[in-house]
């Protein structure tokens, strides 16, 4: 047989090993996601080492690497903001504000998933087409408070065109969980904002 082909062959064989194997182990974390937050909403990216759980049940995040060791786990209330990266680029996000009774801002919207993948379709992106899809997370912590998930990476040097099946699947992946962020982030503006004020009596120093 011709060397070139054996070796084509060859290629091949190692290339559906090891995405067998990449795909076994994302199943196995979500497995092992889904017993702790059953009722979660997960993404698992594979683009880059990263997942992002939200969990209303707990109103908890859960982000970072695929290492156990080194995930983040964060209340709501510590979400600061969430964008939308296209190739480097902010489209859109939302940030933890308040009003003075804090309520959160009506600014905080990301104008909702249609808006969103009729971003993405835009006359720019059909002329360039997109090469990175992500979303951006940005908690609060002193270690490593920005997380970026990749929902999307092309694999040519020009970009994907918006047309592509795979870009339209992960884009309407990211609206959803951008959505998710920006419920997460009123839900806990909601919860400061009916929290109840504790009055402590005054001692009497007389």
């Amino acid at each position: 047989m011709d060397p070139f082909v054996i070796g084509v062959v060859g290629g091949l064989v190692l290339l559906l090993t090891y995405c067998f194997y990449f795909v076994g182990k994302v199943q196995d974390l979500e497995r092992e996601l889904r017993q702790e937050f059953p009722e979660a909403k997960i993404h698992i990216s594979f683009f880059n080492n990263a997942f992002l759980l939200i969990d209303f049940a707990s109103s908890q995040l859960v982000i970072g690497p695929r290492k156990p060791g080194e995930r983040a786990v964060v209340p709501f209330s510590d979400i600061i903001k969430a964008e939308v990266i296209q190739d480097g680029a902010q489209i859109a996000k939302t940030n933890r504000g308040s009003q003075a009774v804090g309520v959160a801002v009506g600014a905080i919207t990301l104008g909702g998933v249609g808006a969103l993948i009729g971003g993405l379709s835009g006359s720019s992106t059909t002329r360039s087409g997109t090469k990175k899809l992500s979303l951006r997370v940005t908690i609060d912590s002193t270690s490593e408070p920005v997380h970026d998930i990749v929902f999307f990476e092309s694999g040519s040097a020009g970009g994907t065109q918006s047309a592509d099946g795979l870009l339209k699947d992960q884009s309407k992946q990211l609206a959803k969980f951008a959505g998710y962020l920006e419920a997460a982030i009123r839900r806990a503006e909601e919860g400061r904002a009916s929290a109840p004020v504790v009055s402590l009596p005054l001692q009497d120093k007389s």
